[in-house]
C-alpha cells in the first residue's frame, strides 16, 4: 500500500455526460478516425498509407444553462497521413473521404460548411524514426483531448506505481463515476501528491456548475470520492489490475474512454 511513495505531482480526471463513453464527443471522433485509419491500412484498402497518422476534430458546442455541453457542429476534420511517395495528393484526399472520414463522421452534426483537410505526408525516413517513444507520446491525445485540466506528464512509458498512471485513471474513474450517478453532467476531478505521502494532500472537484442542477455541491462531491475511492498508487494497482497485461493495448487510440476493450477504471463505482 505504500508503493508509490516519494513520487508527486497533480493528475486530473473528466467526464461528461454528452457520449455514451462520458468522453467529450470531439475526442471520440478524432480517436475513431485513427483507428478507422489504421484498419483501412491493415486490411490494405488504403495501401498506400503508411503507419503514422494523426487526427483532429474541433466542434462546436451549446452550454445549458445547469452547465452542461451539447455537440452542435463539427467545424474542421484534420487528418494528416504519411503515405508513399508515388501516389497523388488528390487520391489520397478521395480515399480519405470515403474510407475513413464517411464511415465515421456522424452526418447529423456534419454540413456543407464543416471544413475537411486531408493531407498525406511524405516522409522517405519515416515519422516513426522520429515520432515514437515516451517523448513522441503527447498526453493531451492520450486523456481528453484538450478538455479539462492536464497533469503535463505522459503516461505510455510509466509503470503502474508512478501516480501520472496510476492515479490518472484513477482520477477517470472518480469522475466517470460522479457522472454515471448522476451527481452532476460534467466534471474534473483533481489529486495532488507530494513525495512524503502516498495519499492524495489534495481533492477537488469542479463540475462546473453541474452540480447544483442535479442538488450537490462541489464540495459534497469531493467528499463523496474521498469516501469512496482510495488514491493511493498501491491500491490503484490492486484495484484497478494494473499489473495485468494491458499497457500495450493502450499504446494507440488513448488509455481512456476505451470501448475496444475492458478498462478498470470505465467501470463506473456504486457510490455512497
Amino acid at each position: 500500500e505504500d508503493v508509490g511513495l516519494g513520487d508527486m505531482g497533480m493528475v486530473v480526471g473528466y467526464a461528461t455526460d454528452e457520449s455514451p463513453s462520458m468522453m467529450p464527443v470531439s475526442h471520440v471522433l478524432a480517436s475513431k478516425l485513427c483507428m478507422q485509419l489504421d484498419r483501412m491500412r491493415r486490411e490494405g484498402t488504403l495501401s498506400w498509407a503508411r503507419p503514422s497518422g494523426r487526427a483532429q476534430v474541433t466542434v462546436e458546442y451549446r452550454e445549458t444553462p445547469e452547465g452542461a455541453v451539447v455537440p452542435v457542429q463539427v467545424r474542421t476534420v484534420v487528418l494528416s497521413v504519411q503515405q508513399s511517395v508515388e501516389v497523388k495528393a488528390d487520391q489520397v484526399e478521395k480515399d480519405l473521404m470515403e474510407h475513413v472520414v464517411k464511415p465515421v463522421m456522424p452526418a447529423e452534426l456534419c454540413d456543407s460548411s464543416t471544413v475537411y483537410s486531408l493531407l498525406g505526408c511524405k516522409h522517405t525516413s519515416g515519422v516513426l524514426h522520429t515520432d515514437t517513444g515516451l517523448a513522441g507520446r503527447k498526453s493531451v491525445a492520450d486523456t481528453y483531448g484538450g478538455w479539462g485540466s492536464n497533469g503535463g506528464q505522459p503516461m505510455s512509458g510509466k509503470d503502474a506505481t508512478r501516480i501520472c498512471r496510476s492515479a490518472t485513471y484513477g482520477a477517470r474513474w472518480a469522475a466517470r463515476s460522479l457522472v454515471a450517478a448522476r451527481f452532476c453532467k460534467r466534471c474534473q476531478v483533481q489529486l495532488t501528491y507530494i513525495p512524503s505521502s502516498t495519499q492524495p494532500t489534495a481533492i477537488s472537484v469542479n463540475s462546473y456548475g453541474t452540480a447544483k442542477s442535479c442538488g450537490k455541491t462541489d464540495s459534497e462531491l469531493g467528499a463523496i470520492i474521498a469516501r469512496n475511492f482510495d488514491f493511493r498508487p498501491g491500491c490503484l494497482q490492486r484495484d484497478l489490475g494494473l499489473k495485468s497485461p494491458i499497457f500495450q493495448k493502450l499504446a494507440a487510440y488513448g488509455h481512456l474512454g476505451r470501448t475496444d476493450i475492458e478498462l478498470a477504471w470505465e467501470k463506473p463505482k456504486e457510490l455512497h
